[in-house]
């Protein structure tokens, strides 16, 4: 309510940590708001341009023959036009959203569009930038707002950062580019065996047909002849550096480090190269807006043949692929390396024993010190951070860090609205192996038991949750075969997609799901689609990855502590995440569980302990006894 007053006088941004988030606050929270306000605000919600439908792209699929699901699909898109105000294809609340149509038909922003196209002046990310430019409250995500804050920013407009605690990690994923060689090669690949084919329609035959000339048809592979053959001189370069500089010891899944400088260096020595492939990726730009509108033109006339229309849409599918995947070539200009030099960390990546294993150049960046404030914050006259845990003590100097915010920032704590000591049961298995002296194997067949056990013992709806997909994999077929034929259960990565999975979860009772990294998060299931929290293991990152090396390592060198300043306060937080997922309304009610002795046993365990919210009391107990307290909770 004060947020709707505030924006009658300033522009309001509201920014939140995914699209589910804000689809959320625009299906709820606006709506409701709307009802109770006496006064008519602008809002609108904002995405990037991949989540809208390009219309022009959307007629031109109509004239290339389609799977039946397709067409399905296309008639579906058809009854949905004629609905839709935003273009927003999530509306469509579709299961998945992988089959190949989309591709064709998802919009790739303003500039990309026809103008001589039937459909540019309905277009809808053009109708959403005009609703922006008088909105009176901006909805969007940190991504969003990461990428648009020049145009979202104004001294008239107020930034509120909902589920602030994510900003720093959206700041981190938005700036990590990957140049891969391999797939490079093969999208470039691919692209000259489509246009030069002997066997199929080809650009040759567009020639004949006069569609192009023979001049033009050279001007437009010869960029991608170029790329194709000096992308491999220039893997060959890195590969050397890679072999070069490996640690001998690891070879199976190979990381290697490049500083700034050295990166530069090999540039210079090699600039012939990269010049060539940057001269070939602007021409490859270029031609590519004068051949888009070249076929949208042909396809209202009616001048091409389904072989025509099929052969296009191949060829710009996979040109997209290729500009895409060449997005981060900028990374390499070696003025912007210069300026990188304390705040970017490069490394190489290759996993030598995978089949056709792809080497990747990576860039990240290692914190969000020192960029949110300039580039963000003073972007706006007024901004507030909202979100869970953001100034609990046991890592409140790790999230001013990470948030860049100074000690004069204002707090505001609210009271909890839940009753932990009625709602919750929270316990730690005290009888487990200590897991860092234990082998691998001895540590699945430990877990595997204990989780059957506790499975085995009620029938409640229940999140496993694991730090990684490798350990889903190794338990998932043993629990399937002890009490699979009892319990669904789901394993992400092996029985679906997060979506989809989280899908399957809600729809019934007694259902048992294996997750990892976005489960700890963001998931929104209250009531009784979650009675259980398992959480296997205590969630530290692994110290042996070379970028958690170099961000441990940018510490160290100011004299800060990097387990208790970074790995720790990483960890707490992760685990609070796990145990925000049980309890989401006043009326849920539900048990935790964690697997994990080292909370009792280690100096670092209190932490942990202290950072549960007022009303938990984490309770040591061997399985047994766990097990008779878990059937007694839930007759209470």
């Amino acid at each position: 309510m004060p947020i709707a007053y505030k924006a009658t006088e300033e522009k309001v941004v509201i920014s939140t940590a995914t699209t589910t988030l804000q689809n959320q606050l625009i299906d709820k929270d606006i709506s409701m708001l709307k009802e109770v306000i006496p006064f008519n605000l602008n809002i609108v919600n904002l995405k990037g341009s991949q989540h809208y439908i390009d219309i022009d792209k959307f007629y031109q699929s109509l004239s290339i023959p389609q799977s039946k699901k397709a067409t399905q699909i296309q008639m579906t898109l058809l009854v949905w036009l004629m609905e839709t105000s935003t273009g927003d294809m999530e509306e469509l609340n579709l299961l998945s959203m992988q089959d190949t149509i989309f591709a064709q038909i998802e919009h790739h922003g303003i500039r990309g569009l026809n103008k001589k196209s039937v459909f540019y002046s309905v277009d809808f990310l053009k109708r959403q930038e005009i609703l922006r430019r008088h909105a009176n409250i901006i909805i969007t995500n940190h991504a969003y707002l990461l990428s648009h804050v020049d145009k979202l920013g104004g001294n008239d407009t107020v930034l509120i950062v909902d589920e602030a605690q994510h900003l720093n990690d959206n700041l981190l994923k938005e700036n990590r580019k990957i140049i891969d060689f391999d797939q490079i090669k093969i999208i470039s690949d691919s692209l000259l065996v489509k246009m030069e084919s002997q066997l199929s329609f080809s650009f040759r035959d567009l020639v004949e047909i006069n569609f192009i000339t023979k001049a033009q048809y050279t001007e437009l592979i010869r960029p991608i002849q170029t790329i194709d053959y000096e992308i491999m001189n220039l893997r060959e370069i890195f590969m050397t550096y890679l072999n070069s500089n490996m640690n001998k010891a690891s070879d199976v899944y190979v990381e290697v480090p490049i500083k700034p400088l050295n990166l530069r260096g090999m540039i210079k020595a090699n600039l012939f190269i990269f010049k060539k492939i940057e001269k070939a990726l602007r021409n490859l730009k270029r031609l590519q807006n004068k051949f888009s509108q070249k076929y949208s033109m042909a396809i209202v006339t009616g001048r091409l043949g389904l072989d025509e229309i099929q052969l296009i849409n191949d060829y710009q599918k996979l040109l997209n692929l290729l500009l895409s995947e060449m997005k981060s070539w900028s990374y390499l200009d070696l003025n912007r390396l210069e300026d990188e030099l304390e705040t970017e960390f490069i490394w190489l990546t290759y996993p030598y024993k995978q089949e056709n294993g792809h080497l990747r150049l990576n860039f990240i960046m290692l914190d969000g010190e020192n960029f949110l404030n300039d580039r963000v914050y003073k972007k706006f006259s007024t901004v507030l951070l909202v979100g869970a845990n953001l100034a609990m003590k046991e890592t409140r100097s790790y999230m001013f860090r990470q948030l860049d915010l100074d000690g004069q920032v204002k707090i505001k704590k609210y009271d909890n609205i839940f009753d932990y000591s009625k709602q919750t049961r929270a316990y730690i298995l005290k009888d487990t192996p200590d897991i860092t002296s234990i082998s691998k194997k001895e540590y699945i067949e430990y877990l595997s038991r204990d989780l059957e056990k506790i499975l085995l013992n009620n029938n409640r709806q229940t999140m496993i949750l694991f730090n990684s997909l490798e350990i889903i994999e190794s338990v998932y077929p043993k629990l399937v075969k002890k009490i699979g034929s009892k319990r669904e259960i789901l394993a992400q990565g092996i029985t679906g997609s997060v979506e989809k999975i989280k899908k399957r979860f809600m729809l019934g009772e007694g259902k048992i799901l294996l997750g990892a990294g976005a489960f700890w998060e963001g998931i929104d299931l209250p009531k009784n689609n979650l009675e259980m929290v398992i959480v296997t293991r205590l969630p530290f990152q692994s110290p042996d990855t070379v970028l958690n090396k170099a961000r441990y390592r940018k510490l160290e060198k100011k004299g800060i502590n990097s387990f208790y300043n970074l790995a720790l306060p990483e960890a707490i937080l992760r685990l609070q995440q796990g145990w925000g997922r049980l309890i989401r309304t006043p009326k849920d009610k539900g048990i935790f569980v964690l697997l994990d002795s080292r909370i009792a046993n280690k100096n670092y365990g209190e932490k942990f302990i202290s950072s549960f919210p007022d009303g938990v009391n984490l309770k040591s107990l061997k399985i047994d006894d766990l097990l008779k307290e878990i059937t007694s909770f839930f007759v209470e």
